[in-house]
């Protein structure tokens, strides 16, 4: 009897461990595998030395369901993100909505005084996941997984930026000169060429040919009609005006001061000017005819008392 309670009492414990087992069992014969991170999707990738210094975020993409929100709290504390001298960065976590295998860990940088900042340039950071980081399956990461990040060299970049703007006004100053020298030189040839038309004497002083000579008077003439036409117009066109004002002066007369338009032969009267030869004319006429109030008379005809 004994003995029967004691394989009653160990078939029990055996049983009791096998159904304890039971779930880890399931979850590891469920995938076969760990929980695993998916380097090739997700963004930047590790090791990239060109890593932004603001708005920062890290793409991470797994190959299971690590958004559901029984584990969202969980997870969320699985990501660390540290500079070069092992201070910690603060981060957010954030879950994607349309896909259940992707996180979004965002780089929260602030300074001393808690105000948000960017970071470092030309500094390495890393990006530690938890091995504890779980799936809804029940898989887990395992084992810490650590990505180094390089910022980008902004004081380097500057400098190259710096040293292109240079080049490019250098190049310019250089091409002015050059366009300058050239134009220089042309209108030297081309007033020497206008001395010596002569293409004799510059056969003669060239020692060529009087063909060669033609030629080259001929080639210099377009030579600086190309060149200098734009100022030859501009002096045409100055001289063109000078001309005409000149003729213009040639009809015109000053006078010393106003006069009636009497003098030019002109027939038009103003109203004063009409007022007063009516006033003048009534004045003549008065005269003309004598005073109605003969001397030594009053009034009605008598004479006037002395």
């Amino acid at each position: 009897m004994k003995k029967t309670i004691k394989i009653l009492c160990l078939i029990f414990m055996m049983a009791t461990l096998a159904f304890a087992a039971a779930p880890a069992v399931i979850a590891a014969e469920g995938s076969g595998v760990a929980l695993r991170l998916i380097e090739q999707e997700s963004s930047p990738q590790p090791g990239t030395k060109n890593l932004q210094i603001q708005n920062v975020g890290f793409k991470l993409i797994f190959d299971g369901n690590v958004t559901d929100k029984s584990l969202q709290d969980i997870n969320a504390k699985c990501f660390t993100l540290r500079d070069s001298k092992d201070k910690k960065i603060e981060t957010q976590v954030y879950y994607g909505s349309k896909r259940d295998d992707y996180i979004l860990v965002i780089a929260v940088p602030k300074d001393k005084d808690g105000n948000s900042k960017i970071l470092d340039s030309k500094k390495t950071y890393t990006l530690t996941i938890s091995g504890k980081l779980q799936s809804i399956d029940g898989r887990i990461l395992g084992e810490d997984v650590k990505m180094e990040y390089t910022t980008v060299d902004t004081e380097g970049n500057t400098k190259i930026y710096m040293l292109l703007m240079l080049v490019v006004v250098a190049v310019m100053i250089a091409g002015t000169v050059i366009s300058t020298k050239r134009k220089a030189k042309a209108e030297a040839e081309a007033a020497f060429v206008q001395k010596s038309a002569n293409p004799y004497k510059l056969a003669k002083e060239k020692g060529i040919s009087v063909e060669q000579a033609m030629a080259r008077i001929e080639k210099e003439k377009q030579k600086k009609a190309k060149l200098i036409g734009t100022a030859d117009s501009t002096s045409a066109a100055s001289v063109s005006k000078q001309g005409a004002a000149a003729d213009s002066s040639k009809n015109t007369r000053r006078v010393k001061g106003p006069r009636p338009i009497s003098t030019a032969g002109g027939l038009y009267k103003t109203g004063r000017k009409a007022i007063a030869e009516q006033k003048a004319k009534e004045e003549a006429a008065h005269r003309a005819k004598g005073t109605t109030n003969p001397k030594n008379k009053g009034g009605k005809g008598k004479p006037r008392k002395k």
